[in-house]
């Protein structure tokens, strides 16, 4: 299937996958080539992406991910996403915890810089189950 992975800002990764294995709203989940027609919202995952012999780990915040079996075509739309390196290995609530050590200085923030980080803290908590 084809792999469309995109941010407001330009096209991350599009390739013929075999797979992907990511968690949404709804919890974890794996799509195949020919899966079903899909919609759910992502507010941060790990999604581990298969292409052959070869798995690679992209991080993905705020979007969606859609599967359109007739085309059997994946887009992911996220405000976020890059490759997972073993140096930026961060789960939710490493994240969370970074958001809300910031939101505490908050000094030489902006009020869109704040609005943004509250927003990141409430998806997160959301993720990680801290409401």
């Amino acid at each position: 299937m084809k792999l469309r992975i995109q941010t407001p800002e330009k096209v991350i990764l599009e390739q013929e996958i075999d797979g992907i294995h990511m968690a949404t709203e709804a919890g974890e989940l794996s799509i195949k080539d020919g899966h079903a027609p899909l919609f759910g919202v992502i507010n941060f995952t790990h999604a581990e992406i298969t292409a052959g012999d070869n798995i690679n780990t992209y991080i993905l915040r705020r979007g969606t991910v859609h599967m359109d079996s007739m085309k059997n075509k994946l887009d992911i739309i996220v405000a976020y996403a890059a490759p997972l390196t073993e140096q930026e290995h961060v789960t939710a609530k490493e994240y969370l915890d970074f958001i809300k050590e910031e939101l505490k200085k908050g000094t030489s923030l902006s009020k869109f810089q704040l609005k943004y980080l509250e927003e990141e803290k409430f998806t997160l908590e959301k993720a990680v189950g801290e409401e």
